[in-house]
């Protein structure tokens, strides 16, 4: 692209009529091209989120942006001076937004951004599904468009390379590539390439194309939008797990979803009407559950492969110790699911043949065409058989072995900090179940810990992390992930289970809610099998064999509603046992040293400013100082801007009157440029001589003339390291 030229020339200096008008036009336009592409980009990625408004903080600042730098452009502002103002307006605007959406975090300002930064790049890493709706979310993005609309500008405008700018646009598409978990759709490569096309187009016709640009633009739309079909339609699926299907047809495998992409947005579900409704004889309820998660990684927890049979096991795997077996009938109005609530562990069903069995985690999983939709409008009656710890025995529990070692992996990569939380938790305690319960009873201890929906999502390490020694706030799957995984690192098989609460009684009948979906861990002890535990003391009381001594049943163990980030648990929830019934550990307090995790956020941040500080200091310092000598209107100070333009451009300064010094500057210009520096240096030379400092308006003009020659010309200095590290701050 032709760049713009500003109306620094005097009419009859601009060729033919093309002048003032037309540039502003061209500013116009080039920038509306731009902005129009960064809004397209930003909603290539709708799929990663299930916020609709998601778009509104980045789209505007976009605008925003491309505002400020046409009305720069326009007011005769250097590219190298627009660029640095658009720098410094993303940063007061992410910092301004991010004190106000960090208003609920811990902290004063910037700390509290700190945290919502952190939370969000956690969030971010661990989450594997759509996200919900987060203030953090669309700061960041907020955020990172802005920085990419500036790189944009910068490579579109000022560098004049209109093609380098499909690298941030990409930018924005990949990360919609790398999050997508059922691949990405066709239409968010086709609005990448949409955005692109129009800066291509704009740009070709600024330069003088016709009508063939537009046309050319057509058929390269149709041929990536053509492309990107192909792409989305041949792109893997990422984020599922694929279990061998029974049957005649072993290879085609059932892909299985993660559950807790449910349990994440039936969480924040507001309505309290029943979805599940079901009759037992148990007096506190069932733990309807979905599925487990046997797969500990650095990402959280997760599923394997399994090879599914179409008949019901019959026993439950490792249970020979005491149990009851029972029957429950369920019926299913409003959830939807591939996966078969039951309590555990189930040993028959009567549904039909579409559904199959895992045999190991006895998860009952549908096989249909339309699998997640498999349980909506559903009745059907649970045969179980469920392990029934005595509490006066099951301290005397050994550790089991299940069939598959998934179970016992501990992978090295667990944090060191996580690792010696747990030996001190556990610290005194031999027997296993012993252990078990100190870290059942530590995680439930509710002056330690708060109970908070709105917590960074997912179980991984870094999330984990961030729960245990730092923000003690979160959900069920950050306690009941925490407890599976320590103990792992104190030799227990474990296991993360999903499902819901018992719910609330009613009659002789149980309903439950979408918001009362739950995560809980279960742990593997010989003669009994899957033992479940509760960490999450704000929803559930522990269960009756963990609490030795108290009453073994409590009359509505389940809260009508999820507890809130700041509410306790509500009047209609049956009340947390109290300090006497959940015995506390018996080691004392384990201390948490949050300097040093502060410092290891504050030295990289620190040192990040420190750089962005030491590169962009000379740049603004040089800047004011030719501000201060353009609006001025002294010769004097226009003299010395040329000077210093030229030492920051690496040229060599001649020697002799300003009369000499033009004829020598003057050599290689074109001639409008050779009369402008002619003429500042006649009256530099005419107020040396009258020995008074002069003032012409008209002769700034012949300085941005001047200015923009350097700009174009092949200099030892380019002229984006002229104005980034400008030597004449240095040099004299």
């Amino acid at each position: 692209m032709t760049r713009p030229h500003r109306a620094t020339q005097s009419p009859s200096q601009q060729p033919g009529s093309l002048d003032v008008a037309k540039d502003s036009s061209a500013h116009v336009t080039i920038h509306i091209a731009v902005a129009l592409a960064m809004i397209l980009a930003v909603f290539s990625i709708a799929r990663l989120t299930t916020d609709p408004f998601y778009w509104i903080g980045p789209a505007a600042i976009a605008v925003f942006l491309e505002t400020i730098g046409l009305v720069c452009r326009r007011h005769h502002w250097d590219h190298a001076e627009v660029q640095g103002i658009q720098a410094i307006l993303v940063v007061i605007v992410a910092a301004a937004a991010g004190g106000v959406s960090a208003s609920g975090s811990p902290g004063m300002f910037p700390i509290n951004v700190l945290h919502l930064y952190r939370d969000t790049i956690t969030v971010i890493q661990t989450t594997t599904g759509p996200l919900p709706p987060s203030i953090g979310v669309i700061w960041l993005a907020t955020t990172v468009v802005g920085i990419l609309t500036v790189l944009t500008d910068l490579l579109t405008i000022t560098l004049e390379r209109p093609g380098w700018s499909l690298a941030p646009l990409l930018a924005i598409h990949l990360v919609a590539v790398l999050a997508a978990t059922d691949g990405t759709p066709w239409w968010s490569f086709a609005l990448i390439a949409a955005g692109w096309l129009i800066i291509l187009t704009v740009d070709h016709a600024l330069s003088g194309g016709g009508p063939l640009a537009w046309l050319t633009a057509a058929i390269l739309t149709v041929i990536v939008i053509a492309l990107a079909t192909i792409l989305a339609t041949i792109a893997p699926v990422w984020g599922h797990i694929d279990l061998s299907r029974p049957g005649a047809n072993p290879s085609a495998p059932v892909r299985m979803s993660d559950p807790t992409i449910d349990l994440r947005r039936n969480l924040h579900n507001t309505s309290t009407a029943s979805i599940i409704s079901y009759t037992t004889n148990a007096p506190d309820g069932e733990y309807l559950r979905t599925t487990s998660l046997p797969k500990m990684t650095d990402r959280g927890w997760g599923l394997i492969p399994v090879d599914l049979q179409r008949t019901a096991p019959g026993t439950v795997p490792g249970l020979s110790g005491p149990s009851r077996s029972h029957t429950v009938d369920v019926s299913i109005t409003k959830f939807s699911s591939q996966y078969l609530p039951a309590p555990y562990g189930p040993i028959a069903a009567d549904v039909d043949q579409t559904w199959a069995w895992d045999p190991q985690s006895l998860t009952i999983v549908s096989t249909s065409a339309d699998h997640n939709r498999a349980t909506t409008d559903m009745q059907y009656t649970i045969s179980v058989q469920a392990p029934d710890p005595d509490p006066a025995t099951f301290d005397n529990a050994i550790v089991g072995t299940p069939d598959n070692a998934v179970y016992t992996e501990a992978p090295a990569t667990i944090p060191s900090d996580i690792r010696e939380l747990t030996h001190r938790i556990t610290e005194g305690k031999s027997a296993p179940v012993a252990k078990a319960i100190a870290i059942q009873n530590w995680l439930r201890d509710s002056a330690r810990f708060r109970y908070d929906i709105n917590a960074p999502e997912g179980d991984g390490y870094q999330v984990l992390e961030n729960f245990l020694l730092r923000t003690r706030r979160g959900y069920c799957i950050h306690f009941a992930a925490s407890m599976a995984l320590m103990a792992r690192l104190e030799g227990i098989p474990s296991r993360v289970s999903v499902g819901f609460l018992p719910g609330t009684r009613d009659g002789n009948t149980w309903k439950v809610s979408a918001r009362q979906m739950h995560a809980w861990p279960e742990l593997y002890f010989q003669d009994y099998g899957w033992v479940r535990f509760e960490p999450t003391a704000a929803v559930a009381p522990a269960p009756a064999w963990t609490t030795k001594g108290t009453a073994t049943h409590s009359t509505s163990p389940t809260p009508e509603s999820s507890p809130t980030s700041s509410a306790p648990t509500p009047a209609s929830a049956s009340p947390e046992p109290s300090r006497a019934q959940t015995p506390t550990p018996t080691t004392r307090p384990v201390p948490i040293d949050n300097a040093s995790h502060d410092n290891s956020i504050w030295a990289p941040l620190v040192a990040v400013l420190a750089i962005l500080v030491v590169l962009t200091l000379p740049m603004l310092i040089r800047i004011l100082i030719a501000r201060r000598r353009m609006t001025s209107g002294s010769i004097a100070g226009m003299w010395r801007e040329v000077h210093d333009l030229w030492i920051d451009h690496g040229l060599a300064w001649p020697d002799g009157t300003p009369r000499h010094l033009a004829d020598a500057l003057a050599t290689d210009m074109d001639p409008t440029t050779a009369a402008a520096i002619t003429k500042l240096a006649l009256g530099e030379e005419r107020d040396r001589w009258s020995g008074r400092d002069g003032s012409y308006d008209t002769m700034i003009d012949d300085l941005h003339t001047v200015r923009e020659w350097l700009a174009h010309a092949h200099t030892p200095r380019p002229h984006w390291l002229a104005r980034w590290m400008p030597t004449s701050l240095i040099k004299r």
